[in-house]
């Protein structure tokens, strides 16, 4: 978690002295708490670099990792934003056609939900890269695909 630096008169600051008040707690356990979140909101949540090595569009980093930093998918939701990645990285939309939205807009839109046509996949061709048996594994044949998305 990176270090934040806030105001040295933080704590002197009438807002947070009320906010102290309303809560029943000292004025440093405010400070103490905004300290917490804001660095929890500044800090890339994990799984951003492996989504970034996948996407095949690489413009846009800054905004795709605000993006991922924003929707923080953890467990299943990840799971389920990889899985997605690879069928649309499968897809002739974004293979033979190079129709690839921006990372940012592909995770602000939450575009792993969409249904990539499944006669226009490409079986075999996308391979997610992560710990063994962390991730569907996407190989020849199309092995790990969901059904109707092999050739």
């Amino acid at each position: 978690m990176p270090t934040l630096k806030l105001r040295d008169d933080l704590a002197k600051d009438a807002q947070v002295a009320r906010l102290a008040e309303l809560l029943g707690v000292q004025t440093f356990a405010v400070v103490a708490a905004l300290k917490t979140v804001l660095a929890e909101r500044l800090s890339d949540h994990p799984g951003f670099e492996e989504f970034w090595r996948v996407y095949p569009r690489k413009e846009g980093k800054l905004a795709a990792r605000k993006a991922w930093n924003k929707l923080r998918p953890s467990g299943g939701l990840l799971a389920k934003v990889l899985h997605g990645l690879a069928r649309w990285v499968a897809s002739r939309q974004w293979r033979v056609d190079g129709v690839v939205p921006h990372a940012s807009t592909w995770l602000n839109g939450q575009r792993w939900e969409d249904e990539v046509d499944d006669r226009q996949a490409l079986a075999g061709t996308a391979r997610l890269v992560g710990p063994p048996g962390k991730y569907a594994a996407f190989g020849p044949g199309g092995q790990g695909l969901p059904p109707g998305l092999t050739g």
